[in-house]
């Protein structure tokens, strides 16, 4: 029979090199937070593999992981990857876009070489070190990065280069602290309302959180808005 699903226990640490290797069937792959060494060429050939979620536990993605995984559409890498290996990602032809966290600091040659619909790749941290003399991402591949980063050229190995602005979630909590009420909120502006209608921008003198004493009557509501 052929295998179409695993469930990986919560107790693995670790998934040997090899392990799925052309398990061509499996279609799904969620790797436990508990993992914490992914193997060479794990998953090299998983065809059929359309999304992969890694463990936030794992620091290292390693040579040809997931090579050859050509119906791979999406992948989340946590953001405790500081290393993304030899040849990856190579071939993984279905990927479109891809975030790299900003602990990554050295990705090797190949490493999304025959990635040939990945438009965009967005990289939250400064540049990395490329290893080798091939180009890591196949052109014309954007590389967008976020502004006030480091190490970045236009192009960069061989690839142009964007700025970008990450949207923040939206988040709103509060506390009393010595009488008063105490918002704290990000990813966008503080606004305030008495109707749940008309809305106004809250003047705040501290980013992100504002402090007023409890009104005695009446009722006010506020928001976050982008």
């Amino acid at each position: 029979r052929m295998l179409r699903s695993v469930t990986i226990p919560e107790s693995v640490i670790e998934i040997e090199d090899g392990s799925f290797y052309n398990c061509a069937s499996l279609t799904s792959v969620t790797i436990p937070d508990g993992v914490l060494y992914l193997g060479e060429s794990a998953y090299f050939g998983c065809s059929s593999l359309t999304e992969a979620a890694i463990g936030k536990s794992v620091t290292s993605i390693h040579y040809q992981t997931f090579y050859g995984c050509d119906n791979l559409e999406s992948i989340e890498i946590p953001d405790g990857v500081t290393e993304i290996g030899f040849s990856a990602f190579q071939y993984c032809s279905s990927l479109r876009s891809v975030v790299i966290p900003e602990n990554v600091t050295e990705i090797e040659e190949w490493a999304f070489q025959g990635c040939t619909n990945l438009f965009e790749v967005y990289f939250r941290g400064d540049a990395p070190n490329i290893s080798g003399e091939t180009h890591t991402f196949y052109y014309p591949t954007t590389i967008y990065y976020k502004a006030g980063a480091t190490g970045w050229t236009n192009p960069w190995d061989g690839c142009p280069t964007a700025t970008w602005v990450p949207e923040e979630p939206t988040a709103l909590s509060f506390e009393v602290v010595a009488g008063k009420l105490v918002l704290t909120f990000g990813g966008g502006r503080l606004e305030a309302s008495s109707d749940l209608i008309l809305w106004n921008l809250v003047e705040v003198t501290e980013e992100g959180k504002y402090e007023l004493d409890i009104p005695s009557t009446g009722k006010t509501f506020y928001r976050v808005a982008q």
